[in-house]
Order: structure tokens, then sequence, then C-alpha cells
């Protein structure tokens, strides 16, 4: 499904965000912001062994465009990835899109991916995923503790951490412009 924003949205009056897509769910449609803002006040504990996805969108296969996002994102989690606009995306596309968000990332467990941007951004054989036109002006601060961890215990790729401006983890053939 496609959507297109018609006027700004104001999210922070939520109590508990879910994030649109899953991974068994993920966003696969295109979500053109049209020059609007949404402003979010994402606030989440979830310090149980898992890997979460926190962000506007969480799991996305498909496009987001000309979307400024405001607010900010507060959270502690076991692992996963903590993007502003996206959580995780694959073989998708971000294109001219803005961050304003204060991410405040914590982990309990030494495996984080956070972007002020996108967390996690990776291609599969089907397509490429491009990040084009994106700006961040948000802040990023990220905190992590020590634990024994192994890669088959938390899954492919997400081993140690990473932060960035605009896309903290990138895999496989993606282009960030």
């Amino acid at each position: 499904k496609n959507y297109k924003l018609i006027k700004d949205i104001n999210l922070t009056w939520q109590e508990s965000w879910t994030p649109i897509g899953t991974e068994s769910k993920p966003f696969s449609g295109s979500f053109d912001g049209n020059g609007h803002s949404i402003k979010i006040a994402i606030s989440e504990n979830k310090d149980q062994m898992g890997i979460y996805e926190e962000g506007l969108f969480g799991y996305v296969t498909g496009d987001i465009s000309n979307l400024t996002v405001n607010g900010t994102i507060n959270v502690k989690l076991y692992s996963g990835y903590v993007g502003a606009i996206v959580a995780n995306m694959e073989d998708g596309t971000i294109l001219n899109c803005t961050s304003n968000v204060a991410v405040i990332a914590e982990t309990t467990n030494n495996t984080l991916h956070v972007g002020g941007i996108a967390g996690a951004v990776r291609s599969s054989a089907k397509a490429a995923v491009l990040v084009d036109g994106a700006v961040n002006n948000g802040t990023i601060t990220v905190k992590g503790t020590t634990t024994e961890s192994t890669v088959d215990s938390l899954g492919a790729g997400t081993k140690g951490g990473s932060v960035g401006g605009i896309v903290g983890f990138v895999a496989n053939e993606s282009g960030i412009n």
C-alpha cells in the first residue's frame, strides 16, 4: 500500500509506541511525507533477552520519502536497532528525509545499532538499499554495559554495535549518498 501525508502529525501523546512494520510483517509500501513532519516521543525499556527495533518505522522493505521526524527516542534495549525514522531497512529506499530527533539508546548487551536516520540498512540478493538526501540534525547518545554473548545467541549481524549520524550499520550492497 502507498501512503501520502497531508498534514503534520503529533504522536507524542502515545503512551507506548509500536513501530510501523516488523520483521515478520515489514512495511513494504511507499510512504511519502509530502514535506510534512511527524513528532514522536518514544520511551521504551526492553531489557529482556531479544532483538528489538525502535523508531517511527520498525522494519521496512519499502520506500520512505520527503518526511521530517521531530522529537525524542529514549530506549533501553537488550539488543537491536534504533533509528529516528527507520530502525531496520532491507531492500528499500529513504529519500529526502530529515531527523530532528534526540536519540538516547542504552543496551544491556553491547549489541545495538543506532543511526540518526536508520539503525541499519541491508540488501538481499533482490535489490540494494538506497539512502539519499538524508539529513540528521538530531543528537545521538549511546550507553552500553559489558556482558558475555555469542553470535549464535544474538542472530546474524547483531554481534557488537555501531553508531552513525545517518545510518548506524550498513551491510551488503547498500548505498548512502
